[in-house]
């Protein structure tokens, strides 16, 4: 069995750490809340394994309110949970800010906006 040198196995995986895929992926995981002080009650985390929790602070412990799933591709997020699915559209996502926007109107006409903000919260 052939395998490849050092060298060409080490600037696969700089490619592949580097592609724009990587880069969304490595972006979305994280702890977000709808605001920096919001991050000390309630936060939405995305994990590198594709999971998606929600985080609630009580009595000075953290809760986990819920969990499921997410897929990410380019601009889109599916985020599954509790037997709901939702396809969200990525507006912004850097280091300190993602903004979505559900695919389904009648859920953003409900909550009264085009998109929701979130803003990357510090480790717990």
């Amino acid at each position: 069995m052939r395998t490849l040198p050092d060298a060409a196995r080490w600037l696969l995986l700089a490619f592949a750490l580097t592609s724009p895929a990587a880069w969304a992926a490595d972006a979305l995981v994280g702890e977000w809340a709808l605001s920096q002080e919001q991050c000390e009650s309630t936060r939405i985390v995305y994990t590198a394994d594709g999971g998606n929790e929600a985080w609630m602070k009580s009595d000075g412990s953290w809760n986990r309110l819920s969990s499921g799933t997410y897929s990410h591709e380019g601009a889109e997020l599916v985020v599954e949970a509790q037997g709901q699915s939702d396809k969200l559209h990525i507006i912004r996502l850097d280091d300190g800010v993602l903004e979505i926007r559900n695919a389904d109107k009648a859920r953003m006409e409900q909550i009264g906006r085009d998109s929701v903000s979130f803003v990357r919260c510090p480790a717990r």
